[in-house]
């Protein structure tokens, strides 16, 4: 560590001999630096958008239709986690709890079911609400097979009231030999665990803010770099943070080399970005085909609960208004060879929707007679399916929709509603072209 720190101090201070940068520069290389902190810190918790995918959508707001919703939502809460804590780094007064905790909930965004497994083994859904201390215990099973324990929720409240003055004394030192400090601090939040989920994100936010607050640029700890990342944490439960310290060195003098490179107008550019990339993509492709998920009766329930039944239960509620104008509104669906309609209600229908496994469900939504125009009672209707396919499931609606999810994964909230908006600008946009179009001669109305 002795000579990582010499070159640590050496980098920063010619770092600091720099400043300030020139705005466009300042710019560069905080562009370079949130996309490269956005794409590791979501990929290390197993977010799928390559680094490509991630800048179009940050810099963009482009999207693809391979990602499920939520892992848009993760990426978008984290960058608004990252502008906060620029803005705690810039501000005088010291960090609190409740920013730690207003951290987890940007980066969560709202409540969501996660799969969990009960103190016995049996696998089972739990509900997580983001910025909220956990009030359940939290472990892990690590690669020998035993149980880790983190701290009991009992123990959460005094132990984070501990930690959040230690960053504060961590964020206050003078010279580089807060190293160490920085990774106990960090450490110390993996082994308190305190969110239900979120947290090796939020970690990661609070030691990056130690770093701004000290006017330093953010660490990246690469997603190719998990393993080693794990490890040094692993070192550290034993009692030793000397792996981790030397480890986030590391990564700090690459942070230190980029800043330096933007300060004196150099290329930001990394000639292995493209290589790293393909080659972090083939690993996970080949490591999906190994152990594919197919689908089975247990996908088919939550995807029935947590994503079908959601949206139908949306669609019902926006087709109200336009459905006050034709005598009759109904949504069917046919599961299998079953038909259900939707007045039955969502309990009923989920009681007695059938146990095998269906290759699709086809949705209809039928408005009959339209009661503005008595002469020419017009009915309309729309289609939505279901495709339960091998290893995802399709949502269809053409030619606006065509999403497809992994079972493992849901439509977020926002994203069920621009589904259901898309199918409801489509109902309306027929309506009003009927109610418009003109009565041909030779029938009752006509001129």
């Amino acid at each position: 560590m002795a000579l990582n720190l010499d070159h640590l101090e050496r980098l920063a201070a010619e770092w600091k001999s720099l400043q300030p940068l020139e705005p466009s520069r300042d710019e560069r290389l905080w562009q370079k630096l949130r996309l490269e902190w956005n794409f590791h810190s979501n990929h290390i918790e197993g977010n799928t958008l390559t680094y490509g995918e991630t800048a179009a959508f940050l810099l963009h707001d482009q999207v693809s239709g391979t990602h499920s919703g939520r892992e848009y939502d993760e990426m978008k809460g984290h960058d608004l986690a990252i502008k906060l804590v620029r803005n705690l780094a810039a501000s005088p007064q010291d960090l609190t709890e409740a920013d730690v905790r207003n951290l987890n909930q940007i980066i969560l965004k709202e409540p969501f079911y996660k799969d969990a497994v009960t103190p016995d083994g049996k696998p089972s859904r739990k509900l997580i609400t983001p910025g909220r201390y956990k009030e359940e215990p939290n472990s892990v099973r690590t690669s020998t097979g035993e149980l880790f324990e983190y701290a009991s929720p009992m123990d959460v409240p005094p132990r984070m009231t501990k930690l959040v003055e230690a960053i504060r004394k961590c964020a206050g030192k003078d010279s580089l030999t807060f190293m160490a400090a920085l990774a106990i601090t960090h450490h110390e939040f993996t082994l308190i665990h305190p969110f239900d989920d979120g947290n090796g994100r939020t970690t990661r936010l609070i030691t990056n803010y130690i770093l701004l607050k000290k006017d330093l640029p953010p660490l990246v700890i690469p997603s190719e770099k998990k393993k080693d990342y794990l490890n040094a944490l692993r070192q550290a439960d034993g009692g030793d943070p000397t792996l981790l310290t030397d480890f986030f060195a590391d990564q700090l003098v690459w942070s230190l080399d980029l800043a330096i490179k933007a300060a004196k107008g150099e290329s930001l550019e990394e000639p292995s970005d493209i290589e790293k990339e393909i080659a972090l993509f083939v690993r996970e492709q080949e490591r999906s085909q190994e152990n594919p998920k197919g689908k089975n009766k247990e996908d088919f329930r939550r995807v029935w609960e947590e994503s079908l039944s959601l949206i139908l239960l949306k669609l019902e509620e926006k087709t109200r208004e336009l459905g006050k104008l034709f005598s009759k509104r109904e949504i069917t669906l046919q599961v299998g060879i079953e038909f259900f309609s939707l007045a039955e209600g969502i309990s009923k229908i989920t009681h007695n929707i059938p146990t095998s496994l269906p290759e699709r469900v086809e949705v209809s939504l039928e408005f009959e007679g339209y009661r503005a125009a008595p002469s020419d009672p017009f009915s309309i209707r729309e289609w939505v399916t279901f495709r339960l396919e091998e290893y995802a499931y399709r949502i269809l609606c053409q030619p606006e929709i065509n999403l497809i999810f992994p079972y493992s994964k849901n439509p977020s909230p926002s994203e069920i509603d621009d589904i259901t908006s898309k199918i409801i600008r489509r109902l309306f946009k027929e309506v009003k072209q009927k109610s418009l179009a003109p009565t041909p001669r030779g029938i009752p109305g006509g001129t």
